[in-house]
């Protein structure tokens, strides 16, 4: 299955002022490797501004000096989580460094030190999907707290409806861990494909849930019109993958 199940996300910015008020500019590279782009060519990223909340600064931070952890922390997570605090402690709006605050305390076992993290993004930034979907991962995949992430994984979908992650991540929920005697994981996949209808890799998904749930006929029908897609989208190695899919059945 093409889902991301396990990944959480933490994103670079910068940090402007307009009008009083702050915004953050979230740079999303689409494909560049490594060193800087030629001179006079066109950088290939797109720029979205995350504004805070009107009540940002009223909104209580999290201790940055928690120690939650550190006992078994390796030397490099300690050094990060340090690092970020005190850049944090000068500027405790800095969405991003929050989001990846978070993700280091997730990495050295610390979850609900993450989840304090994240959910204090969600109150300062609260039309900023990433928190919403880190939440929803570490609740399903950590804490076994299903119907929290249900309800972090929605948030992430009312925001950005047309990010077929969020949908994604909401079916390996329903299909893995949580209302599995439901339609539920299937319909969120249909749900996801009508807002995002060139998503193959919600097809591909929806596809697989027939073929386990025995529907031969469906599944074929479904991955050719996954198939339909990335042949529009001239992405070979996934056609060549789903006929392998097809021939194989």
């Amino acid at each position: 299955m093409l889902s991301t199940k396990n990944k959480i996300y933490g994103l670079t910015a910068l940090l402007i002022v307009l009008s009083g008020i702050f915004y953050f500019i979230k740079i999303s590279p689409k494909d560049i490797g490594e060193g800087a782009e030629k001179v006079g060519e066109t950088p290939d990223y797109t720029i979205e501004v995350i504004p805070l909340g009107s009540n940002a600064s009223n909104v209580v931070a999290p201790d940055l000096d928690r120690k939650t952890g550190f006992e078994v922390a390796d030397e490099k997570s300690k050094s990060e989580i340090e690092k970020l605090s005190k850049t944090l402690k000068a500027s405790p709006q800095d969405v991003l460094q929050w989001v990846d605050l978070g993700s280091w305390r997730k990495a050295i076992g610390d979850y609900e030190g993450a989840v304090i993290v994240w959910e204090y993004v969600t109150k300062i930034a609260p039309g900023y999907g990433v928190p919403y979907i880190n939440l929803g991962n570490i609740y399903h995949y950590y804490l076994k707290d299903y119907v929290k992430a249900e309800i972090n994984f929605k948030k992430f979908i009312s925001i950005q409806p047309t990010y077929s992650d969020g949908y994604q991540r909401l079916f390996n929920l329903y299909s893995q861990s949580y209302l599995q005697n439901t339609t539920k994981a299937r319909d969120i996949l249909k749900e996801g494909i009508l807002k995002n209808p060139n998503a193959a890799e919600l097809y591909i998904d929806l596809a697989l849930y027939y073929k386990e749930k025995g529907g031969v006929d469906n599944f074929k029908k479904t991955l050719n019109e996954a198939k339909v897609i990335a042949e529009k989208t001239l992405n070979n190695d996934l056609v060549s993958e789903i006929d392998k899919m097809l021939t194989s059945n």
